[in-house]
């Protein structure tokens, strides 16, 4: 696959921005470039955990073995520690990923703007900023898939969480101001069925049972069961790690039905199709 770091001038966030991306190529398919033609690709838009940046899931995961099987774009933008809202400190990292991001990846890749070719997924932070997304927006993605999502920040607003305990109130506020606001996912879930394409929303949900999240996953779990239709939650022994994560990308694909093709020569030599 094409892989790359583009970088450009953010009007929400005021800076430059990076962002990585993964993009479909023919050196394992029986094709030419000709065939490609007009092809605008699905694509998966990727939200990094707390502590990583926009190459995280390059670095740590195997979503390009994946994604070069099913010929479809990633896009992994750089999103800081901001939880993917627009916090109390000025920065709209929300409407960064959900608007501005979208717009600006579309004017310079081939990317499909149908629902159907749009899925979003995170771990950690990113799994909160993809559900976040998702919920708040499911006419505009098909899918949304939670990797130890941290999905609830109610104990940090009380000061209960050694990771965000200092830096939520910073990000949204008092604890009043959280619950049934657009940060809280509860409330964002309660409003999913009065939305357009709500009740088509695909949810995938994944935690390790050694997770220091794991309780908050529970929790969110019964919650999604209750609401969603087409959801599966899935746990295993694991960790807060890529350990854990990257044995679940493939079970995110297949959830996600997208097409694996595998008829590519790994040599990067092109061959015939017999005819």
């Amino acid at each position: 696959m094409a892989y790359g770091t583009i970088t450009f001038f953010s009007n929400v966030l005021g800076r430059d921005v990076n962002v990585d991306y993964l993009l479909p190529d023919t050196r394992r398919r029986y094709r030419s470039w000709t065939a490609w033609n007009d092809k605008k690709l699905p694509v998966i838009w990727i939200l990094h955990g707390n502590g990583d940046s926009n190459n995280a899931w390059i670095r740590k995961s195997t979503i390009e073995l994946y994604a070069r099987q099913s010929d479809v774009a990633v896009i992994m933008p750089d999103c800081q520690r901001e939880c993917y809202t627009n916090s109390k400190r000025g920065f709209d990292f929300f409407t960064f990923v959900a608007d501005e991001l979208v717009t600006v990846m579309r004017n310079y890749f081939p990317l499909s703007t149908k629902r159907e070719d749009n899925y979003i997924i995170g771990n950690s932070m990113g799994g909160y900023g993809a559900m976040k997304c998702a919920l708040t927006y499911p006419e505009r993605y098909s899918a949304v898939a939670s990797f130890s999502g941290a999905l609830d920040y109610r104990e940090a607003l009380k000061g209960n969480d050694v990771i965000f305990g200092k830096n939520a109130p910073m990000i949204f506020g008092s604890l009043e101001e959280y619950e049934g606001s657009e940060n809280d996912l509860y409330a964002l879930l309660n409003k999913l069925k009065e939305k357009d394409c709500g009740e088509q929303l695909k949810v995938y949900q994944c935690c390790g049972t050694e997770d220091f999240l794991y309780g908050v996953n529970q929790e969110f779990r019964h919650a999604l069961s209750e609401t969603v239709g087409n959801y599966i939650y899935h746990e295993g022994p694991g960790g807060h790690d890529w350990f854990y994560w990257n044995p679940e990308i493939a079970n995110v694909f297949q959830f996600f039905g997208l097409k694996e093709e595998n008829e590519w020569n790994d040599s990067g030599m092109a061959k015939q199709k017999d005819k």
